[in-house]
């Protein structure tokens, strides 16, 4: 019997193991997974309420572990139909500070932040002259009589029949679509007339 096989698998077996020690803990090492930051000396800044998953990853990604960062809505319901419990309202009063979206994209921000208790709070959707709310409706019409002045222009002629419906491409690009139907045929060329009753 070769003993070669056996022991290159015990060898290995040996190495993975002895490689797999330094990754256990020891006894008198701490094994909190919460970080306050004392013993590490970096300055910890505690609770930091957000209002949605996205604030709350951007928040996180910019903190790392100097706080903890907490969602207003611990359950998996859409923002805008979100209505903070009391208890949500404490547990935002006993933050730092709360991040939000803004724009209106929550509705139950403003009361919540002029509450007395509040923490400060700051909008992470800003305009970068100030401005708090865009012109949407402004914002439309320039573009579109921009488009409708120097945009591309397309055309295209609807087709008569329907077994050829298919052959008709309209691409949702921005541009002036121009759509118009094929000039009608009243010459009954091509038809028998016999079979109808005048």
């Amino acid at each position: 019997m070769d003993k070669k096989p056996y022991r290159a698998l015990l060898l290995s077996a040996l190495m993975i193991l002895t490689s797999l020690a330094g990754c256990i803990e020891s006894s008198d090492e701490s094994s909190d997974d919460t970080t306050d930051g004392s013993d590490q000396g970096t300055e910890y800044y505690g609770t930091i309420m957000t209002s949605t998953y996205h604030v709350e990853q951007l928040v996180s990604a910019i903190v790392g572990d100097t706080a903890n960062v907490e969602m207003m809505s611990t359950s998996n319901e859409p923002v805008h139909d979100y209505a903070p419990s009391t208890q949500d309202l404490e547990r935002l009063r006993s933050s730092e500070v709360f991040f939000y979206h803004g724009l209106d994209l929550e509705p139950w921000v403003q009361s919540a932040i002029t509450s007395d208790g509040a923490p400060p709070s700051y909008m992470t959707h800003t305009m970068p002259s100030g401005e708090v709310t865009l012109d949407y409706q402004t914002m439309l019409l320039n573009d579109l009589c921009e488009q409708l002045a120097e945009g591309d222009k397309v055309s295209n002629t609807l087709l008569s029949y329907e077994d050829q419906a298919d052959q008709l491409e309209i691409h949702p690009e921005k541009g002036v679509q121009t759509l118009t139907f094929p000039e009608a045929d009243t010459s009954h060329e091509g038809h028998d007339h016999d079979d109808h009753d005048d």
